[in-house]
């Protein structure tokens, strides 16, 4: 068998089999090499997101903080009687004042919503 591969070496010859191997044997590393590109290149892209991702996060939370400096502000005690002393109103009167009836049965709320007429 050893004579035989030397005299196919020596004369060129070869078989459909070796042939065959060397084409699968390139095949799979074009192969292996084209997914470690495809591999790469997805790893730059989801960086190229994730960066960006976290900008916007980044910018989200500032307007959020802005917002709940502006709501703060807007809903503070001080600048509420403000601006109801600048439009003219002022606290109801103590016997202007209504409590809702309560049914009877029914268990009176600890804080009692107050109406006025």
């Amino acid at each position: 068998m050893k004579k035989r591969k030397r005299q196919q070496v020596r004369t060129g010859e070869s078989n459909v089999f070796d042939v065959a191997l060397a084409v699968v044997v390139c095949a799979m590393l074009m192969a292996a090499g084209l997914g470690y590109v495809y591999q790469k290149k997805e790893i730059v892209r989801l960086g190229a997101t994730k960066l960006q991702l976290e900008s916007a996060r980044f910018e989200l939370r500032s307007r959020f903080k802005q917002l709940q400096e502006a709501e703060a502000a807007l809903t503070s005690t001080t600048r509420l009687e403000e601006k109801s002393k600048d439009l003219g109103l002022v606290k109801p009167l103590l016997t202007r004042r209504l409590g809702l009836p309560v049914q009877p049965g029914e268990k009176r709320p600890e804080k009692q919503l107050i109406a006025s007429r």
